[in-house]
């Protein structure tokens, strides 16, 4: 189980109310509904409305189950930081640098960036960590779908960012990623800063590149 059953019953019925009018979609639109209530940070809404009764929980099992995974990768990513689903879940502020995150943990940063589940993000320090190319990659492609519409201030200094991955943010940022982003911090030089592709893709924008 995700959660405590007395928390699960309480969300169950007052979802349950709501259930009766669905119950005529077909699977693929049950679905879609899942896919929309699927929070890895707060999964308590999904996991209840699965259990409202077999015909939803059948047609949304397979949402369930990917869901189960991600939040499970969440939990461990939070408790590697120093933090937890819940406190992160509306944060501001995500203050990460020198966290020895990795590729492996930017991409579950990114699942749960592409979930809609930072809608409040503000500030995004990554910087001194091991992100990489594939890392950043990974953000990239969660951000390019239109996640962290508040954020302004996106650090990533010192990170083992090369060539690829900053191609990667560029066309991020040319795809109309991030559209309130007012600062990018990268390393000095051609691996950063004076990066043409980067480079210009910030001017375009007007993201200021420190």
């Amino acid at each position: 189980d995700f959660l405590p059953t007395d928390m699960l019953h309480r969300s169950t019925h007052r979802i349950a109310a709501a259930t009766p009018p669905l119950l005529g979609l077909p699977g693929d639109a049950l679905s879609v509904l899942a896919r929309t209530l699927a929070d890895p940070l707060r999964p308590l809404e999904l996991i209840a409305f699965a259990n409202t009764c077999h015909a939803v929980y059948a047609a949304v099992q397979g949402e369930l189950l990917k869901l189960q995974e991600v939040h499970a990768n969440a939990q461990v990513l939070c408790t590697k930081v120093g933090t937890t689903c819940c406190k992160l879940s509306g944060s501001a502020d995500m203050m990460w640098s020198d966290k020895n995150i990795d590729a492996a943990d930017s991409t579950v940063l990114a699942q749960i960036i592409a979930s809609g589940a930072l809608p409040k993000l503000e500030r995004l320090d990554l910087g001194a960590n091991k992100i990489g190319d594939a890392g950043l990659k990974a953000l990239c492609d969660a951000l390019a779908m239109g996640a962290l519409p508040q954020l302004e201030y996106l650090g990533l200094g010192k990170n083992q960012i090369g060539d690829a991955g900053l191609d990667s943010l560029a066309k991020a940022f040319a795809m109309g990623a991030l559209v309130n982003l007012k600062e990018l911090i990268v390393d000095d030089g051609p691996l950063g800063t004076e990066h043409p592709a980067l480079k210009a893709a910030c001017e375009a924008r007007r993201i200021n590149l420190p």
